[in-house]
């Protein structure tokens, strides 16, 4: 429990609390009791216990948990919530404002209380107890007016000591009406039954209204406070109240000019006997100042959290006592890959560990500049420091003292960390590039030249000065020595750059050197390289003759070339090319394969050349070209360099469309032999049917409808009463109808006659018919077949779809089949499908490969169709036939 600080005592500014009986005491500076009014000493009467001489924490056991003397040097007043009362303070202070002591009320205890009887004895009154019983009905008021008691007893308080009591409280609520207009405290009482608002004149000030503006409601203060605020206010009050705790807030309000203040608000909640809240009574204290400047320091430290942050380099701070990094920004986690929480987890110890070995002694010296370091002295340092992902990186410091302590040992070090990793390679690569220069000029035939801008040579250098006899000339002038390039010369030193290659004859042999001079802006010079290339101008004259021959026979040739390098660039393209292709010689040389193919609608071809890059030899044959109206054969081969390493490829393409032609024609007239062999084989299948059926019917047929007929007329003369003779009698009469049926559906099937007669649709149905015993059903399907077909056609499709349907008997198990039959233009589809156990067409044991599917193939050939099976096991088959009609 805590006390509530104010500036203002509660009934100066609560009318109530003047009207309230209260009692009063006078303390010294060791809180000791030495004066009080009846009132107050009737509270302990009962007890037996004196309050004069006895200190307030014993009379209040409350008051142990607060240090009243660090209260009085706080502020001269202070309440304090002691169970059903409240112990109001008034600190006085005497001469240098040291503390003297004060005057405690005892505030809010009902009349009623004090004369009727209450809870139990032998309890303090600092506890949540009364004395059971009343000794007085009413003292007196702090006016100092004296009234009997029940006993007749006048009160104890003396006149005197009473009256300098009063005297110190109207002067301290003086001091205290001063002290809250200096310190600007705004004092309230809120009813919470009327819920009306008391301020005092300063609260008006705090929020520039009058008592004509505002009329002390409580929707004139919620009007008041912030929207956005309104919420927690709400909230904390209903907390103090249920928690019956000291009520503190933050919140803003809004002016009539729309500006806003910051309010911080305290206060302390009264009850009733009841325990239902009364009133609520506190300070407010305006710290818009305070906030303000809170939120400036908010944004500069965000500000300059953002710019550390931004920082390319790694900032850090380092406690050289703790050996821990107290500060760094992000940039460390570019630096070193380590994040600020893990370096501030490990502390300078990661820098033994990652540091590089090389360096690991100059963490000595490093702590030894530390400790000579002056004021403000930087100290630099370069190392190399292990990456997170383990690269290493070099590190440039700048360090200085941030703190010392009192003996001025650095204690703190501030620094910047820069990565130089990049600069160092730089240079690295620098010094190499010089080395290699020196090396270059040192051994090949080449001379530098510098050169002033009065044609003076400022440094001559190079093994080519030796070879040319040009040694010696720094300090020449080289307009002088060179007359010839004096023009040259002159535009180079008037800021321009020129490369020229400049011939001459010694003893019969022609030179050649080639000169680059370019324009120093740093030195304002002349800086010349002059090179002998004679060697590699006869080398390429050399190369150009042979270049020039392989040419003329790649442009002579009667096939189609070209060439392309490593990289897929065409670098050669002939004249057939240029005659059989659509492109230009300049406009494909240059180009990359890919684009070329592309444009000539090559795709294939580009693929497989491409692969000549790997060192395969591609060759294509009779493949059929669009620009050439004809075939070609195609032989891409690659090329190589003196290492044996693939440098291109070429490619020839041969026409070969008449040859082609010739093979196209003999494969013609193969196939129409075949086709016509074909043809005389199925038609003598079908003659010798014919003949077969003719013979069953006209001869067994007939034999057997006969000897039926002689049968019959045998049985006529059998005894009736031979009964073995006559039952053998029918049985050989049910075989000769069996032979006779059989007969005529051998017959028929050799030669369907209804097929003959009737045409194709009426057969297949008379088909169906046929199979009317097979354990499945069968369903025709038939379109576009309004007119007959040619007889082979009608044959031909006949005997295939009889075949399948046989085969489904023999093979399927199914129980559905469904024949569709279809003419589209000059085409017949035929479709059998069943949902049988299905096969594996490509397995060379199934039945597919039998002498009836053997048939169907012999037929689809004949007449130029396709024959597609599509068949799993246990998912059905089904047959798909395109035959086409000539």
């Amino acid at each position: 429990m805590s006390g509530i600080h104010t500036s203002q005592s509660l009934s100066q500014t609560a009318p109530a609390y003047a009207k309230a009986e209260a009692g009063t005491a006078v303390f010294d500076q060791y809180f000791r009791v030495y004066a009080c009014n009846a009132i107050f000493r009737a509270q302990f009467g009962r007890f037996n216990q004196e309050p004069i001489g006895q200190l307030l924490e014993t009379l209040f056991p409350g008051l142990q948990e607060v240090d009243l003397y660090q209260e009085a040097q706080q502020s001269d007043y202070f309440v304090f919530p002691a169970s059903r009362f409240m112990l109001e303070f008034s600190f006085l202070y005497g001469p240098n404002q040291a503390f003297t002591g004060g005057t405690l009320t005892l505030n809010n205890i009902p009349p009623e209380v004090i004369i009727a009887s209450s809870v139990s004895n032998n309890n303090p009154v600092g506890a949540n107890y009364w004395p059971e019983e009343s000794y007085l009905a009413a003292e007196t008021y702090l006016s100092g007016n004296r009234q009997p008691g029940k006993d007749g007893k006048q009160p104890l308080l003396e006149h005197a000591a009473l009256q300098a009591a009063q005297k110190q409280l109207l002067e301290y609520e003086n001091r205290l009406k001063l002290a809250s207009q200096a310190a600007r405290i705004g004092i309230w009482e809120w009813d919470l039954k009327d819920q009306h608002v008391y301020w005092n004149d300063f609260k008006y000030e705090q929020t520039e209204l009058t008592p004509r503006t505002f009329f002390g409601t409580y929707h004139d203060v919620v009007n008041l406070i912030h929207p956005e605020d309104f919420p927690l206010v709400k909230k904390a009050i209903k907390a103090a109240i249920r928690q019956k705790t000291a009520l503190t807030v933050n919140f803003r309000i809004v002016l009539e000019d729309a500006s806003v203040r910051y309010i911080n608000s305290r206060g302390i909640t009264y009850y009733n006997e009841a325990g239902q809240p009364t009133k609520i009574s506190g300070i407010s204290k305006d710290f818009t100042s305070k906030a303000e400047a809170d939120t400036q320091l908010a944004e500069t430290q965000f500000l300059l959290q953002q710019v550390t942050d931004a920082m390319p380099d790694t900032l850090y701070l380092l406690d050289l006592k703790e050996k821990k990094t107290l500060y760094t920004n992000r940039s460390i986690a570019g630096t070193l890959g380590y994040t600020p929480q893990e370096l501030n987890q490990m502390g300078l110890s990661l820098v033994n560990l990652i540091l590089h070995a090389e360096d690991q002694k100059k963490i000595a010296e490093w702590e030894e500049r530390l400790m000579r370091a002056k004021e403000n002295e930087v100290i630099q340092t370069e190392y190399r420091i292990q990456h997170k992902n383990g690269d290493w990186r070099w590190i440039n410091t700048r360090e200085r003292v941030f703190k010392r302590e009192a003996t001025g040992k650095p204690l703190q070090v501030i620094g910047l960390a820069k990565d130089i990793s990049d600069e160092k390679a730089a240079l690295h690569e620098l010094r190499s590039k010089t080395r290699l220069l020196n090396g270059i000029l040192s051994h090949l035939p080449i001379a530098v030249w510098r050169i002033d801008q009065q044609g003076l040579i400022r440094e001559a250098m190079g093994a080519g000065l030796q070879m040319n006899n040009l040694e010696g000339l720094k300090g020449e002038n080289y307009f002088e020595l060179f007359p010839e390039l004096k023009e040259v010369l002159s535009q180079v030193l008037a800021g321009n750059t020129r490369s020229f290659l400049k011939q001459s004859d010694k003893n019969g042999e022609r030179k050649y050197k080639q000169n680059y001079f370019y324009y120093d802006l740093e030195s304002q010079q002349a800086v010349g390289f002059c090179l002998d290339v004679t060697e590699l101008k006869q080398t390429q004259e050399q190369l150009k003759a042979q270049a020039d021959f392989t040419q003329n026979l790649i442009d002579n040739s009667i096939d189609g070339i070209f060439a392309f390098d490593q990289n897929g660039q065409i670098n050669a393209w002939n004249r057939v090319m240029e005659a059989r292709y659509p492109l230009k010689k300049e406009h494909a040389i240059g180009k990359h394969l890919s684009e070329v193919t592309t444009a000539l609608n090559l795709y294939e071809e580009a693929d497989s050349y491409l692969q000549v890059l790997n060192g395969k030899t591609i060759r294509h044959q009779n493949k059929y070209c669009f620009y050439w109206n004809g075939y070609l054969d195609a032989v891409v081969v690659p090329l190589f360099d003196a290492d044996k390493q693939v440098a291109g490829g070429i490619a020839f393409l041969h026409d070969v469309t008449e040859r082609v032609k010739l093979e196209q024609e003999r494969t013609r007239l193969k196939l129409r032999r075949q086709k016509e062999i074909l043809n005389a084989i199925l038609e003598t299948q079908e003659e010798e049917r014919r003949r077969i059926a003719e013979s069953l019917h006209n001869g067994v047929g007939q034999i057997l409808y006969a000897t039926k007929l002689n049968l019959e007329l045998l049985q006529g003369q059998i005894d009736p009463r031979n009964n073995e003779l006559i039952t053998l009698s029918g049985q050989i009469s049910g075989l000769l109808n069996e032979a006779i049926k059989d007969t005529r559906a051998v017959s028929f099937e050799l030669v369907p006659v209804i097929l003959r007669d009737f045409g194709l649709q009426r057969a297949l149905l008379a088909l169906k018919q046929k199979f009317f015993k097979a354990p499945f059903d069968l369903y025709f399907h038939f379109e576009g077949l309004e007119k007959p077909l040619k007889k082979e056609y009608e044959t031909a499709i006949y005997r295939i779809i009889q075949e399948l349907l046989n085969n489904v008997i023999k093979h399927a198990e199914a129980t559905e089949v469904h024949v569709h039959l279809t003419k589209t233009g000059r085409k017949i589809m035929i479709t059998v499908e069943d949902n049988g156990r299905g096969f594996n067409h490509k397995d060379p044991d199934s039945w597919v490969n039998g002498i009836g599917l053997s048939s169907i193939h012999n037929r689809v050939k004949l007449f130029n169709g396709t024959l597609n099976i599509n068949s799993q096991a246990g998912k059905g088959t089904i047959i798909e036939i395109d035959l086409k009609l000539s």
